[in-house]
């Protein structure tokens, strides 16, 4: 397969993955916040705290947009990169049996 095809495939997995790792991170950390009562801070991504109104439980969270973007680019490009390294390297033939 070319290789620009494969560093462009990659990247495009990697957005996939970047979006799915900042979803887990962000169900972790309203699931820690709600769990522990208190604030739970994502740095430059997610702060989430716990209150209660009305004598009701509730969960109070501020996204960054900003900071939820440079995890998902800053996942594509490290997917990106394993690729074009993996592509650079010479094919070495095992001696299998």
């Amino acid at each position: 397969m070319n290789r620009l095809l494969k560093v462009i495939l990659s990247a495009i997995g990697g957005v996939a993955m970047g979006i799915a790792v900042l979803f887990l991170a962000l169900v972790a950390t309203v699931a820690f916040a709600f769990a522990t009562g208190g604030q739970v801070n994502l740095p430059g991504v997610l702060n989430a705290w716990f209150t209660t109104e009305n004598d009701a439980p509730a969960l109070n969270f501020e996204p960054n947009g900003i900071g939820m973007a440079a995890v998902v680019i800053v996942v594509a490009a490290i997917c990106v990169v394993a690729t074009w390294r993996s592509t650079r390297r010479p094919q070495q033939r095992s001696a299998g049996l």
